[in-house]
């Protein structure tokens, strides 16, 4: 018996060490703190909307189908930026389906979006009311 045990415990110790190695890398770069890389991150954005204690700045932006457009925290404040205007019907506890929704971003975080469609959209944020953003998206042109 001490034989067999002496034979095995090191391919055995290996297999288990190496299953927690894998295990640990693998939520590691899965973590909700390190998200993983879209083309939406590594994308320049063609408009930066700074999150100001004063409000946003642009107010209005304008932008083409296509483009990228960047809604920055730069207040040291949590945001939650859903497409509507900032009434009753559009400060429900869930965003209607189909509309941009950035879920809450922390301070110094960013939320992006790329136009895919021409047409007037405002974003408000359901946590701080002063904040109210005009996007016009119009075609691409040449």
């Amino acid at each position: 018996m001490k034989e067999f045990l002496a034979t095995i415990w090191k391919p055995v110790l290996g297999v288990f060490v190496g299953a927690v190695l894998i295990g640990f890398l693998t939520t590691r770069s899965l973590s909700p703190k390190e998200p993983l890389k879209s083309s939406l991150e590594s994308a320049t954005p063609r408009v930066v909307v700074k999150l100001l204690p004063s409000g946003p700045d642009p107010k209005k932006v304008a932008v083409a189908v296509g483009d990228l457009v960047e809604f920055a925290s730069r207040d040291g404040l949590l945001h939650d930026l859903r497409e509507g205007e900032p009434d009753a019907a559009n400060h429900a506890a869930e965003p209607a389906p189909g509309t941009y929704h950035s879920g809450v971003f922390a301070p110094d975080e960013a939320y992006r979006v790329r136009f895919d469609r021409v047409g007037e959209f405002v974003f408000h944020d359901h946590l701080h009311t002063n904040i109210v953003i005009q996007v016009s998206v119009h075609e691409r042109t040449n």
